[in-house]
């Protein structure tokens, strides 16, 4: 490739910086134990004491340290990765409405990791060379349009409240990530040490859940935490009429599972394949026993998909994961208690087969037909065009388990239309780059791990979990600026790898000649 070439090609997909301020990655085994790693968790465990155990002014005072100690830090992996996971929860504790800091007396706390999101923006302000997302001109049209929706709703009416009004202000600004991220993590090793740090929180998930089980309450409570805080307490429920519907980190299991896969696809240096599948295995496991079925078909087309096209049916790897996952699962079933959590667990997932053949559908699944579903739409049919926005009726009516139906509600089909469409483009972009690349090209078929994962992951939001809008969770919005800005940065090392291999082939034939 020639001189002209190559600065198109940077023009055009952004160069990557000279990467002197970013801290290493290290060689990391099959537990991933370091000493950032064992940091890490100590000042996580560290929070839950801080947070249910000793005074409000002293866990204001550390939470309000942990975020002057980001700022003054060039280490992001370890931030973000500490952020999302006390917004997220940690072993049933933690979350976005308990790790708080309270700013104006008589009003609802903040999330801490809103002010991370403040501080990161300072932070990318300050970086001159990052690598520029392919769709940085699709996030200004969306921009726009999130604009029209806070006009809109204030038009069709919402409550001047400072409660309300900062509702808002907390659903919306989650989406400056889109803006912080890609200019602080400017290289792989930054995301693949991110994953270092969430990978045991998939672990500690699936430990909760089988506690929560086994003691018939979870762990949050069991411990003695504040009662004000949500608390999952299960005392009254009978595993043995009803599979436990919980699940624990739905935001961490979704992002644990591309990011494995996606390592895995890469061929990580840092990491051990044994490791790795193991955290396919245990996010599966993690589905499975909470008996929630959108998770099941996501996480299985997922995983089939990825031995299908990724893996392209490699016996050897088939034969361990089979071997891992037979020991993870009989090692479960042997509690008996557990045992009967997986067989009701897998009498409510085979009612999916059920439906498939027009039986009986289940009172839940008829009940988001008949009724939560339906409700949502008749509010959307009454402003199809651009919804309702964020407006008074908008919160009333919205539904957290409705995913598009709420989508819809809140920025009608034109705006449902702009983001799906971005959806679109980014998983088209990244499918095509697959095909131009050659056999040799290390992200060839690891791109493909952003389709599969993405699919599966808009499965769960269409089937449980409300995860893509103009409205965000702190925890959801913080996976989906991993995940995008991962995506773009991957399609310019992929064009950089074509480069370089381009350049090689040309060197071994002007030495032939």
């Amino acid at each position: 490739m020639d001189k002209s070439n190559t600065y198109i090609a940077k023009k055009q997909f952004g160069a990557l910086p000279d990467a002197v301020d970013i801290v290493p990655n290290k060689k990391i085994g099959i537990f991933g134990i370091d000493s950032d790693f064992i940091i890490f968790y100590a000042l996580c465990f560290g929070s839950i004491i801080v947070t249910y155990y000793v005074p409000g002014i002293l866990t204001s005072l550390f939470y309000t340290s942990m975020l002057v100690a980001y700022y003054r830090s060039k280490d992001e992996s370890f931030w973000l990765a500490y952020f999302l996971v006390i917004s997220d929860g940690l072993f049933s504790f933690l979350g976005e409405y308990e790790a708080t800091l309270t700013l104006i007396p008589g009003l609802p706390g903040t999330e801490v990791g809103h002010f991370y999101v403040l501080l990161s923006v300072l932070k990318a302000r300050n970086v001159k060379s990052f690598t520029i997302p392919f769709y940085t001109w699709y996030l200004y049209v969306l921009m726009i349009y999130l604009i029209f929706l806070v006009i809109q709703g204030h038009v069709m009416g919402l409550s001047l409240a400072l409660n309300v009004q900062l509702r808002v202000i907390k659903l919306i600004l989650p989406f400056l990530l889109f803006y912080s991220i890609p200019r602080l993590f400017r290289s792989e090793d930054q995301y693949e040490k991110c994953f270092k740090y969430l990978f045991p929180v998939v672990g500690l998930a699936l430990m909760a859940q089988v506690f929560t089980i086994a003691f018939k309450t979870s762990p949050l409570a069991y411990f003695g935490a504040k009662e004000e805080y949500r608390v999952w307490v299960l005392a009254s429920l009978d595993v043995t009429k009803e599979a436990f519907r919980g699940l624990f980190n739905d935001n961490l299991l979704v992002i644990t599972m591309f990011g494995s896969l996606f390592l895995l696809a890469i061929k990580s240096k840092y990491f051990n394949s044994f490791y790795l599948y193991s955290i396919v295995l245990i996010n599966c496991l993690c589905a499975f026993i909470s008996a929630t079925r959108g998770y099941v078909l996501a996480f299985g087309f997922i995983v089939v998909f990825f031995i299908m096209l990724v893996l392209r049916l490699n016996i050897k790897i088939l034969t361990r994961l089979i071997i891992l996952g037979t020991i993870l699962f009989f090692s479960l079933s042997s509690v008996p208690i557990i045992n009967v959590q997986i067989t009701k667990a897998t009498e409510r997932i085979s009612t999916l087969l059920t439906m498939v053949n027009g039986g009986k559908i289940d009172e839940s699944t008829l009940r988001r037909l008949e009724d939560r579903g339906p409700t949502v739409l008749r509010k959307w049919k009454e402003s199809k065009l651009t919804g309702w926005g964020f407006s008074d009726t908008f919160f009333n009516n919205w539904d957290f388990h409705m995913g598009n139906q709420s989508m819809l509600l809140l920025s009608g089909v034109l705006g449902t239309f702009l983001l799906i469409s971005f959806f679109i483009y980014f998983n088209w972009k990244l499918f095509i780059k697959n095909f131009q690349l050659s056999p040799n090209n290390r992200y060839k078929r690891a791109l493909l791990v952003f389709n599969i994962c993405f699919v599966g992951w808009f499965a769960v939001h269409s089937s449980s979990y409300y995860f893509f809008g103009y409205n965000q969770r702190l925890g959801s919005a913080m996976i989906q600026a991993i995940f995008f800005s991962y995506g773009a940065l991957v399609y310019t090392l992929a064009n950089k790898e074509e480069e370089k291999l381009y350049d090689l082939d040309m060197n071994k034939n002007a030495k032939v000649f």
